[in-house]
């Protein structure tokens, strides 16, 4: 599919995860796609308010919200 790729999970995406905090998002496989999405530059499409709101928080990854 087009505009689609599978990303590996590099070293600098874990120790990006690592860094997001727990409060934020609590969820360890939402802080890694989080960080999978910031370290690629793409935008993640969620519905997941968490998610949602740590984006509108930090500004430092670029979402859409897939709830509307």
């Amino acid at each position: 599919t087009a505009g689609v790729r599978i990303a590996e999970v590099t070293p600098a995406i874990a120790i990006d995860a690592g860094a997001i905090p727990r409060e934020a998002i609590a969820d360890p496989l939402d802080r890694l796609l989080v960080a999978t999405a910031r370290q690629l530059d793409a935008v993640f499409l969620t519905s997941d308010r968490r998610i949602l709101d740590y984006a509108s928080t930090t500004g430092n990854v670029r979402v859409h919200d897939a709830g509307v």
